[in-house]
């Protein structure tokens, strides 16, 4: 199975998550009907992960491959607020409130941010995409009867994904410290509190969390050795999804299956199908949102 396939693969359990998320929150299906299309989405994370540590290691540019993640972290944001904030599925838009914006900041954030900036100026280039990306982590956009275009309590799984690329980036840093001095330098040191503060900001209210970013690190740290990170994601999942009624895990196993099944090929998944799979999550995530904003399901 090559990695056009499982990527793949991740982008069909996603969109089935979602649709059953929509479909969830929009009371238009069943309590079973939407449990096994939400079960089946739990097959997409681990994939994710799995192609995050995959493509950062085999990237020809770690520069470019870490600011796309950026991009899309800011670019999928008011999407992913509009599709699945649950209050917007019951607040009704008149053409007047567009008028009517509200915007309200949250200051622990803000300032977080600004820390996570400063430390970000030090080591890496601060792009116009990771400060948009950086601005959601603490600011609400809503209209005055509570319909939130973005709300900073809910951020999307590219959060996650990007923290995860930043802290490796680090990791990595400090892997090939320079003949194993020990950590004394100001640059070094930023970079030691950077990884802490740049988990809290984009992991704190992000989809999968810490749980995600943690999974990503440790894959990572075993990316030499596949039998280990199946086994990682293995016990992962059982954490994550164990209960009297294990179906969601049973059925999430399949991506474990899917990774050991993966021959280490990059198959047909060239520059085009790539980008496509970046775009996919937020024109899907808008369009279900124009869904939720216009009430039409």
């Amino acid at each position: 199975m090559s990695f056009f396939t499982v990527k793949l693969i991740a982008m069909i359990a996603m969109l089935i998550d979602h649709l059953g998320l929509f479909w969830d929150l929009s009371m238009k299906l069943s309590v079973q009907k939407v449990f096994w299309l939400r079960a089946i989405g739990r097959i997409a994370l681990p994939l994710f992960a799995f192609n995050i540590v995959n493509g950062w290691q085999h990237s020809s540019s770690r520069e470019n491959y870490r600011n796309r993640i950026i991009n899309f972290m800011a670019i999928s944001q008011i999407p992913y607020n509009l599709a699945f904030y649950a209050g917007n599925y019951y607040t009704y838009l008149a053409k007047s409130d567009f008028f009517k914006i509200n915007i309200e900041i949250d200051h622990k954030f803000l300032i977080l941010s600004i820390v996570f900036l400063l430390f970000n100026s030090v080591n890496k280039k601060t792009t116009i995409g990771l400060i948009a990306a950086t601005i959601f982590t603490f600011i609400d956009i809503r209209s005055q009867n509570n319909f939130y275009f973005t709300y900073h309590n809910y951020l999307n799984v590219f959060y996650t994904l990007g923290a995860a690329i930043y802290i490796i980036d680090d990791l990595d840093y400090f892997k090939f410290l320079r003949n194993g001095e020990s950590i004394t330098g100001f640059n070094d040191i930023i970079r030691a509190i950077n990884i802490f503060v740049t988990a809290f900001l984009f992991c704190y209210y992000s989809d999968y969390s810490f749980r995600g970013l943690l999974l990503i690190i440790v894959l990572y740290l075993l990316k030499d050795h596949k039998n280990l990170m199946l086994g990682t994601i293995a016990i992962w999942l059982f954490i994550m999804y164990y209960d009297p009624k294990p179906y969601f895990l049973l059925i999430s196993l399949i991506s474990v299956l899917i990774l050991y099944l993966y021959n280490g090929k990059k198959g047909n998944a060239g520059k085009s199908f790539r980008m496509i799979c970046y775009y996919f999550y937020p024109v899907h995530l808008f369009i279900i949102g124009l869904l939720v904003l216009f009430k039409l399901f």
